[in-house]
């Protein structure tokens, strides 16, 4: 995914979340029980009305903050798994430099 390529992302869960949060882009979350409820630029959607509510508020083009890093940090580094952690950093680097690319 590139900066410019969409104005927003949908999905039940997925890698696509961590994308967009790393690229401030809004997101609609329909899965019920996902940590990408919690950040800052997720729309959790369960019905009609609230997508269409979501949609209203993203095309208002507000920039969204990423709390990506922290909810990382609190739900993977504190844990004793080391593979979550060096999995996490391989990726924060990938989209780091695919960032600077065309």
């Amino acid at each position: 995914m590139s900066k410019s390529s969409s104005k927003s992302i949908a999905s039940i869960s997925g890698s696509v979340f961590l994308e967009a949060s790393f690229y401030k882009k809004p997101i609609l979350v329909f899965g019920k029980k996902t940590i990408y409820k919690q950040l800052n630029n997720s729309f959790f959607v369960e019905n009609n009305e609230e997508i269409k509510e979501a949609i209203e508020e993203i095309q208002k083009d507000k920039v969204y903050d990423s709390n990506i890093e922290s909810i990382f940090q609190n739900y993977t580094y504190a844990s004793k798994t080391t593979l979550k952690k060096e999995i996490l950093q391989k990726l924060i680097l990938y989209l780091t430099n695919s960032k600077t690319k065309p």
